[in-house]
């Protein structure tokens, strides 16, 4: 384009749509709808043009946007994070923007073009495996991570030891006297890295224990991630797992990746009509609000879902007004919460099985 300034006209012509279309896409014009498509093309359309738009300041009229990025809304505890995120956007008259990542490359892509729109900060609502593509973007616009602990990446982070979560977990089924545990998960690959950090946990303990104890574990292969989207896929892979971990009888208790995974430990243990927690002790991480309930009274790991939330969103907002005072903060936040364990009624002593039938 010969170093010419690119404009909205220059956007409309090589994605084939109408200037104004292209407008009221890259300023979120409200109650206008254009399919996913069309959105899609002409945000890569801009990127790809090197598109800069002009950044809204407070006091302009119209909601300043940020962008958050999930890797679903399948899992509770993403809607959650948003809904208190947006929570706080709104006292300062803040929107969102929210895109769910599949994977990595996409994740890339999507920053990229995210450059091309008015947005003045992201959240991501997960630790990316690939913090090269994020990194480039944080030199340009605000960028905070709720994820695993990372003291590796200059990027904001709010973080909680994943490992520590694990062995936290394990200690106390090992103090209740289990010593043969089953670890059901997701996939345990490279896009991984909170799921490999709480088994690295769960392992630790075993493995520093001093009596001799065993870990089996069962995980999705890459292939699941693709039905990561759907709202009853972790729970249907915990029972899945379960019943082919069944015929171990050595196994006494069962440890769920997240609390949906557990969610279906649960399930498939009371269609087997074993009682919990005399037969099997079961246990997740996330403390996600159905875990409260009274019918699961889950066992599980507190992840401050709430307060994450909030110190992103307030983070991201200071670095916002740091940047249209023209000034460039040279500070990274690194918040780390410690994981606290929610002992409920899933859990409880190992007892032989022959005694559990006599206590029923």
């Amino acid at each position: 384009m010969n170093n010419k300034k690119i404009t909205t006209t220059d956007i409309a012509r090589q994605a084939g749509v109408s200037q104004s279309t292209v407008s009221m896409i890259l300023n979120r014009k409200k109650n206008i709808s254009f399919s996913e498509k069309t959105i899609r093309r002409v945000l890569e359309t801009a990127a790809e043009l090197n598109y800069q738009t002009k950044t809204k300041k407070p006091g302009n009229s119209g909601p300043l946007l940020i962008a958050v990025m999930v890797p679903t809304l399948a899992n509770p505890y993403y809607p959650a994070l948003l809904q208190i995120i947006k929570a706080e956007a709104a006292k300062v008259n803040y929107d969102l923007f929210v895109y769910i990542i599949r994977n990595d490359e996409e994740a890339e892509k999507v920053t990229a073009f995210l450059s091309a729109m008015p947005i003045l900060g992201i959240i991501y609502a997960f630790m990316p495996y690939k913090l090269e593509p994020l990194s480039r973007i944080a030199e340009n616009m605000p960028v905070v991570i709720i994820g695993d602990k990372n003291d590796d990446t200059g990027i904001d982070t709010i973080g909680l030891n994943s490992v520590e979560s694990g062995a936290m977990l394990a200690e106390y089924l090992l103090s209740l006297g289990h010593r043969n545990i089953a670890f059901i998960s997701t996939p345990l690959g490279l896009n991984s890295l909170p799921r490999k950090r709480r088994l690295e946990g769960v392992t630790l303990a075993l493995n520093n224990f001093s009596e001799k104890c065993s870990l089996v574990v069962r995980a999705a292969d890459e292939a699941f991630s693709a039905r990561l989207h759907d709202a009853n896929a972790e729970s249907q892979l915990g029972y899945e797992l379960t019943m082919k971990v069944l015929q171990d009888r050595k196994i006494t208790a069962f440890i769920g990746v997240n609390d949906m995974v557990a969610f279906g430990i649960l399930s498939a243990l009371a269609e087997k009509k074993y009682h919990i927690p005399e037969d099997y002790s079961v246990c997740g991480f996330d403390n996600i609000f159905p875990s409260a309930f009274k019918n699961i009274s889950l066992t599980t790991v507190e992840h401050f879902i709430g307060d994450k939330a909030r110190d992103a969103f307030d983070i991201l907002h200071k670095k916002i007004n740091y940047r249209l005072s023209g000034l460039v903060p040279n500070s990274i936040y690194k918040i780390e919460y410690k994981p606290q364990l929610i002992i409920r009624g899933s859990s409880g002593p190992r007892q032989s099985r022959e005694y559990a039938q006599l206590q029923i």
